[in-house]
């Protein structure tokens, strides 16, 4: 692995945030929050309004739906010294959910 990449190792040792791994891997994935995303941004918004950071407050039965209709997301995991799961998948969701709702300077959706 390249020394940019950010690892699953990093991580477990404090280097790099929780947001900061999982974000990372969906870079190398490809995958962007848009408007065709089962989770509206609006509901993101809410929830972190809310003080809910986790998300939690977004049912876990939907993130998961929206993890299992990933395809090739794989390589991303293995590239940064992980493996596919469900639950990476939906941390990953959520990262790039949460850094949506953050920097996105789009209406209310």
């Amino acid at each position: 692995m390249s020394n940019n990449v950010v690892t699953r190792s990093e991580y477990l040792s404090g280097k790099v945030t929780h947001g900061e791994y999982y974000a990372a891997v969906a870079k190398t994935a490809g995958i962007v929050f848009n408007d065709g995303a089962p989770i509206r941004l609006s509901e993101v918004r809410q929830s972190l309004s809310d003080g809910d950071d986790w998300l939690n407050n977004i049912s876990l039965k939907r993130w998961d739906a929206w993890a299992f209709s990933l395809i090739n997301v794989a390589h991303a995991f293995k590239a940064h010294g992980d493996a596919d799961s469900l639950a990476g998948r939906v941390c990953m969701l959520k990262q790039v959910a949460r850094d949506a709702a953050k920097t996105c300077k789009c209406g209310a959706d």
